[in-house]
């Protein structure tokens, strides 16, 4: 078995308990419980919205296979369970489908038309009364999904987006120093490999929380303005990794440049990232004094790039462009960093109070908040 665990997560969970409420409603009405079942454990998404997204798409494309049902029934007549004719309507429901944009939907049209044609023989009842109940059982698996969804261990991808993103920093912070006062990036090559995954999860999950908010939240005005605040901190954090990366992909040039110049790369580097993190301890509120002005690390950043190449007449054309997007990426970095800080400090003079992802509770969990702000002290010293 590979010595992998068994996982239990709550979307496990709420797949089955949405699963056990459409089969238990189903049985209280004497109605066939297999589209329920199935349309309840193959609907619920990853997110509230996503999942009430694919409801109203389930509820126009399944319209139109019943229909495209209803209509085959009718010129089928007798034989409606034909192997041949069952294959032509679904093939046209697919083009339909397709047509229309709804392409994630075939597989619940696709059963519908298959149990309907397949159970309609014999039957007494108006062919109409058939394909509406089945199509409403279709509706009411994911219904019951939706519901479970919204009700029971919502998501909360602020939260689990703020923990992520604020882990990834730590261990950058952690690597970033490691690599500054050593002077060797071999030893962190995996390190920054495991940072580049954690970067793709975190933007996933951002993207996630964007999604809740902007699609059920719209009158959450603190929530969409934090939305901002979360999208510049991402996208800092996506700079930071670029230029871990930047120094990994460039080991080999650092080994060949002089002494002095490398020592002023990584700790120029550092600088960068303690700058970011009282960036991240004045959004988490630890630091309510004013800190130094961003231009300060801009005019760092320019001076240590004179000094670096056009103080040196002795630095050959090729140390430069190997070591060239090292310094881009750090750039580009302070560039982020100072949009970053310029609207958190607009936004926390205006809306301190409001300015939360779900009222502060998991950043208070999230950080060892006395741990850091000491560490951040004594860093200074």
């Amino acid at each position: 078995m590979g010595g992998q665990s068994l996982q239990i997560g709550p979307r496990t969970i709420k797949t089955g308990l949405a699963v056990i409420l459409a089969l238990v409603i189903s049985n209280l009405f004497n109605l066939s419980p297999i589209l329920p079942g199935i349309s309840a454990a193959t609907t619920l998404l990853p997110s509230v919205y996503q999942t009430w997204k694919q409801f109203l798409e389930e509820a126009e494309a399944n319209l139109i296979g019943a229909f495209l049902t209803l209509l085959a029934l009718w010129i089928l007549g007798a034989n409606p369970a034909n192997p041949l004719a069952i294959g032509i309507v679904i093939m046209a429901a697919i083009s339909i489908l397709l047509a229309f944009g709804f392409g994630r939907t075939i597989p619940h049209v696709v059963l519908m038309i298959i149990v309907i044609l397949e159970s309609v023989e014999g039957v007494t009842e108006p062919l109409w009364q058939i394909v509406l109940i089945r199509y409403l059982l279709v509706m009411l698996g994911i219904a019951c999904a939706l519901g479970v969804n919204a009700l029971i261990f919502p998501p909360r991808y602020g939260n689990v987006y703020y923990q992520k993103a604020s882990k990834l920093f730590e261990k950058l912070l952690v690597v970033t120093r490691a690599i500054a006062f050593e002077g060797k990036v071999a030893p962190y090559r995996p390190a920054i490999d495991k940072m580049s995954k954690s970067l793709r999860e975190t933007q996933q999950l951002f993207n996630l929380h964007r999604e809740e908010v902007r699609g059920t939240r719209q009158k959450h005005v603190p929530l969409l303005r934090n939305i901002i605040i979360l999208q510049h901190m991402q996208s800092c954090l996506e700079r930071s990794v670029a230029t871990a990366e930047r120094f990994r992909e460039r080991e080999q040039a650092l080994s060949n440049i002089a002494d002095d110049l490398r020592s002023e790369l990584f700790y120029h580097v550092m600088h960068i990232a303690q700058r970011q993190e009282k960036v991240l301890l004045t959004y988490d509120l630890l630091l309510t004094e004013e800190p130094l002005a961003m231009e300060d690390l801009v005019k760092e950043n320019i001076a240590f790039v004179k000094h670096s190449f056009l103080d040196r007449d002795e630095l050959e054309e090729e140390e430069i462009m190997e070591i060239l997007p090292i310094v881009v990426a750090m750039n580009e970095w302070i560039q982020e960093l100072e949009a970053f800080e310029k609207r958190l400090h607009g936004a926390l003079k205006r809306h301190a109070t409001s300015l939360s992802i779900e009222q502060k509770s998991v950043r208070d969990k999230t950080f060892n908040r006395f741990k850091r702000k000491k560490a951040i002290d004594e860093s200074q010293k």
